[in-house]
């Protein structure tokens, strides 16, 4: 479906997301990735290489360019030990 018949990005049995929401989760994913990544003194290189992750995906993840998967997701979360809701801003 096309944005404008779905104002919904995700779709979920119980749960759906309006377009608006979902846009201000992934921009709180894309600054707390950069926080973490920073905080750790890792370029977007060594931080694909050490998760196995393109660095093109990461580059544009920051960026707000592209959506992250939710094996990505996880994985991120794992290396930098935090939770996925942290990630994306659900929590704090």
């Amino acid at each position: 479906m096309s944005r404008k018949t779905n104002p919904f990005r995700f779709r979920n049995v119980k749960d759906y997301i309006p377009f608006p929401e979902y846009n201000k989760i992934m921009r709180k994913f894309a600054e707390r990735l950069k926080e973490l990544r920073q905080e750790r003194g890792l370029s977007i290189a060594v931080l694909g290489k050490q998760t196995d992750i393109g660095a093109a995906s990461v580059f544009r993840w920051e960026q707000g360019e592209s959506d992250i998967k939710s094996d990505y997701l996880i994985r991120l979360s794992r290396f930098f030990d935090v939770t996925t809701d942290y990630l994306l801003g659900l929590e704090d």
